[in-house]
């Protein structure tokens, strides 16, 4: 009965209800608004209470940083793998959130004695910028990370005040060598105490040996299409022709000069 209450009921219908069930037509639409009520609670946006609002939002910045997701990928996951339906402003508000804290969290860290820093850049999708990282070579801790900015001398310099302004003394840097971190190492007197990494070391070092390889492959291919056989160093088992030293000294002994 309240079903069809809910379902638009036509000119009529209120009052053949009322009379097959013997109920007022004041009755029936009390029902049918109660009936709407539950169904809204049931079915419509309800707010989280506060410790799965804490679990949703771990799950966001999870697929954030480990999937490297799109906010309208979180969106589409958390819908279809925990039944979870969240805007995407509330997901964009999430990880600002996030961001405001880990730099609240970075301002008050210090360093009690010089630390060793690498020094790197990852570059982004505007063209000529990058993130700006200072990372601790021992405990991994990161000590600034700086938003897309230009890659040059300057950018590096005024990242290395800040470091300094917080209070935090280096020991030595490591970079992979790049000119941008070189001219601003040469302004803040840290040049004596850089060096490269070693992955960047072997990286440079595999494309040097992988060039090598593909010439010298090249090279031997030439060789071969040239001359129509293949390259074979000749031994003691041939004669100058390469013919096997068993068919010519038959051949010596079937004519014999």
């Amino acid at each position: 009965m309240v079903s069809q209450m809910l379902a638009n009921p036509r000119h009529g219908q209120v009052s053949q209800l009322g009379r097959a069930h013997q109920v007022s037509r004041q009755t029936l639409y009390r029902w049918a608004a109660t009936g709407r009520q539950a169904l809204e609670e049931a079915l419509g946006d309800h707010h989280l209470p506060p410790k799965q609002n804490e679990a949703i939002s771990f799950v966001v910045l999870t697929l954030l940083i480990e999937t490297h997701a799109s906010y309208r990928g979180i969106q589409t996951c958390l819908r279809e793998l925990h039944g979870v339906h969240l805007s995407l402003g509330s997901i964009v508000g999430i990880v600002k959130e996030a961001g405001q804290r880990a730099q609240r969290w970075l301002s008050q860290q210090q360093a009690g004695t010089p630390r060793a820093l690498a020094l790197d850049e990852q570059y982004s999708s505007q063209r000529g910028k990058a993130y700006l990282n200072v990372i601790d070579v021992h405990s991994g801790q990161v000590w600034a990370t700086v938003p897309p900015v230009e890659v040059d001398g300057e950018s590096w310099t005024r990242l290395m005040w800040y470091l300094q302004e917080q209070g935090i003394s280096r020991s030595g840097t490591v970079s992979d060598g790049g000119r941008a971190i070189q001219e601003a190492l040469s302004q803040v007197h840290g040049q004596e105490h850089h060096q490269r990494d070693v992955w960047h070391l072997f990286h440079v070092a595999a494309q040097v040996q992988g060039r090598l390889d593909r010439a010298v492959q090249a090279e031997q291919d030439r060789l071969l299409t040239s001359s129509g056989k293949p390259l074979h160093s000749q031994t003691e088992y041939e004669d100058a022709e390469g013919v096997p030293k068993h068919l010519w000294l038959s051949r010596r002994r079937a004519f014999p000069r």
